[in-house]
């Protein structure tokens, strides 16, 4: 494997969502994971995501909540 993987937001209401980074050389990236059937709420830490890039989505925009299954990649 290239790089690093930063699984630094630990939070128990977040129990069905996996946030972590990643990193290699001089790109960065925040991988965002709803791994429900339900609609889940972003943690107020990241109130900035409109303001980074989004790189990868299963959906066709981004909302202040995440979706069933919603997947998100953002570079930062």
């Amino acid at each position: 494997s290239y790089g690093t993987i930063d699984f630094s937001l630990d939070d128990d209401r977040l129990r069905d969502v996996l946030i972590y980074s990643r990193h290699y050389k001089e790109e960065n990236l925040l991988i965002i994971l709803n791994l429900t059937n339900k609609k889940r709420r972003l943690p107020t830490c990241l109130n900035d995501l409109p303001s980074r890039k989004l790189r990868l989505s299963n959906y066709n925009d981004t909302k202040n909540y995440l979706r069933p299954y919603e997947a998100l990649v953002f570079e930062y």
